[in-house]
């Protein structure tokens, strides 16, 4: 018995000093940026806000100034109301309910037979959600239960919601508006001029009641029955926001911010200040005006001064899509353009290819090189100019230089370049799949991974012959020491010691690898969903280090004298300490 005891106790005290171990252990952190992201929505209560992302959910307490972190992780939040001091978040995966600014959030969806929400609107005691196929859902009990009121919906996937005159609107993907005046028990069509539009967006200014739909702005004086066309000076149509400034009625499309002050009167654009033209969602707290971008992130104004400044500190919604490390200079491709740092990640300087999707960076000498989802762009030195170099609207997916030639994998094969992209030589030969997924090189040669096996050249790219995994989509390959390390698409990770004859897997099971990468003595690899493995045995044996991640989604690596970094999938770029990574593997 009394063995039994000690053994207990020092069971106890192992995990005890494990525990405080781990507690001291370093953390991976969040740099300071990229910021931005892809902003979804808006609410105000006195001076707070809270934006909706396609990834969570933030806060400011300083007018926009500075923002954190509020919670729901992996969902898209396309709809935020505040009552008092409860505040409801629609998001991708149902409604969830905070009373503490975020802190806790509650799903709150019984009775929701449709969680795909896109609209909220409070009345009273009445809270009604907007969903895509389910039509509309009423509370009255704080979202306790949810009841659907959809009877005379000939169009239940809702897209904007709003109370005028104590009538409900509903606007609706590709079936027009529709309006209730029994708190949603009974809904009719709003007139025949929006039938069959879209109607992202409404507000309402007195006794005017204006649509922001598909095919431009209509306005209404007698609430729907009939409507007229005022989107004189507006050339795109898809009007995605709307928000109301004292005599100014504000819209946002994808050329930027509009106002009229006059229905008779043409809109006036008025960017200035913007570096993104592509409004979502737009607000105001009664101090600024907020503008929410399709990617960039948010831009504030004051009150009828229509000049908008970067509100992004803090907003760390940012798809980091590719990194490398240059001359202890961090490039980190995103989303939208290209970003670098020169201090470990505390300041960032864009630079250049606003709104590209950038998921592969190179650089040659004095040239840097972007693969993006239509093509290949160059800049030379600290010119934040790019150049479209070739490859116009296909995905470069991935890029390797080999002495003066750089080589690009494509969704159609391999394009090499020996004159910094001024012209360009296509390579399929050999390969079974010209998918291309990823570069990477070995000795003499390069190696290829497509979506069904990997591929090795050994003559700058005339032929191609197959290195093995047959059927695995390689999504990363890089070579260790004399190990070739593979990262595959749901397969995990593969290793060979003999030049591809044999593969031996080291990682198991639905693992999506996205990046591998040497760091030191240690491999890191990047999974989706996952987060973070290293290895400390080249390969052989993996262990998961994920402490301080807020989303275990990571899609890409890189490392510098000082630190490993993480981007990933919607929650900006992270940082381990790379010696306290490679002295405790020792």
């Amino acid at each position: 018995m009394e063995k039994n005891i000690n053994v207990f106790r020092l069971l106890l005290l192992v995990s005890i000093l494990l525990v405080g171990t781990e507690a001291l252990l370093p953390q991976w952190v969040q740099t300071k940026g990229p910021y931005g992201g892809y902003i979804c929505s808006f609410a105000f209560s006195n001076k707070v806000a809270f934006t909706g992302t396609q990834n969570g959910i933030y806060l400011s307490e300083n007018d926009g100034q500075t923002w954190k972190y509020a919670g729901l992780i992996n969902k898209v939040v396309r709809a935020v109301v505040i009552s008092g001091r409860n505040v409801f978040a629609g998001t991708s995966n149902g409604i969830f309910f905070s009373s503490d600014k975020g802190i806790k959030w509650t799903p709150i969806n019984k009775g929701l037979t449709n969680k795909n929400i896109y609209s909220l609107l409070i009345d009273g005691k009445f809270v009604f959600a907007g969903t895509s196929g389910g039509g509309i859902f009423m509370s009255d009990n704080n979202g306790k239960k949810w009841t659907p009121v959809n009877s005379g919906l000939t169009n239940t996937v809702i897209r904007s919601l709003i109370l005028k005159d104590k009538i409900l609107f509903a606007g609706t993907l590709e079936g027009g508006l529709f309006t209730s005046n029994d708190k949603g028990n009974n809904w009719k069509q709003a007139g025949s001029v929006l039938q069959n539009k879209s109607v992202f967006a409404l507000v309402s200014k007195d006794s005017l009641l204006f649509a922001g739909t598909d095919s431009g702005i209509f306005y209404s004086v007698d609430n729907g029955n009939n409507w007229f066309e005022s989107d004189n000076g507006i050339t795109e149509k898809h009007i995605y926001a709307f928000t109301v400034i004292g005599s100014d009625v504000i819209a946002g499309n994808d050329n930027g911010i509009f106002i009229s002050n006059n229905i008779n009167s043409p809109w006036t654009q008025e960017n200035a200040g913007l570096n993104s033209n592509n409004i979502r969602v737009l607000g105001t707290n009664g101090k600024f005006i907020f503008a929410g971008t399709n990617g960039n992130g948010i831009f504030i104004s004051e009150l009828k001064k229509y000049s908008w400044t970067e509100a992004n500190t803090g907003l760390c919604n940012s798809y980091i899509r590719s990194l490398v490390s240059t001359n202890q200079i961090m490039m980190a491709g995103t989303d939208i353009g290209v970003y670098s740092s020169n201090d470990h990640g505390d300041n960032w300087s864009f630079d250049g290819l606003g709104n590209s999707h950038v998921g592969a960076l190179a650089s040659k000498g004095v040239y840097k090189f972007a693969g993006t989802w239509n093509g290949i762009f160059v800049t030379e030195g600290n010119d934040t100019s790019w150049l479209l170099s070739g490859l116009k609207n296909l995905n470069a997916r991935s890029m390797v230089v080999k002495g003066t030639i750089l080589f690009s994998g494509t969704q159609d094969g391999i394009y090499l370049t020996s004159d910094n992209g001024n012209t360009w030589k296509f390579s399929d030969r050999g390969f079974t799949n010209t998918n291309i997924t990823s570069l990477a090189l070995n000795g003499s040669g390069v190696l290829a991974g497509t979506g069904s096996g990997l591929f090795y050249s050994d003559n700058f790219g005339n032929s191609w012959s197959y290195y093995g995994l047959a059927n695995k989509q390689i999504s990363t390959v890089i070579v260790n020491e004399n190990s070739i390390v593979a990262g595959t698409y749901g397969n995990g990770i593969f290793i060979s010691d003999d030049d591809g004859k044999n593969w031996s897997q080291t990682i198991s099971g639905n693992i999506s690898v996205q990046s591998v990468i040497s760091a030191g003595n240690i491999l890191a690899a990047a999974t989706l969903g996952d987060g973070i493995f290293i290895s400390n045995d080249n390969g052989r044996s993996w262990r998961q280090l994920n402490s301080g991640f807020i989303d275990l989604n990571v899609i890409s690596l890189s490392v510098d004298d000082s630190f490993l970094f993480a981007g990933t999938y919607g929650m900006g770029l992270w940082k381990y300490p790379l010696a306290k990574l490679i002295s405790a593997n020792n």
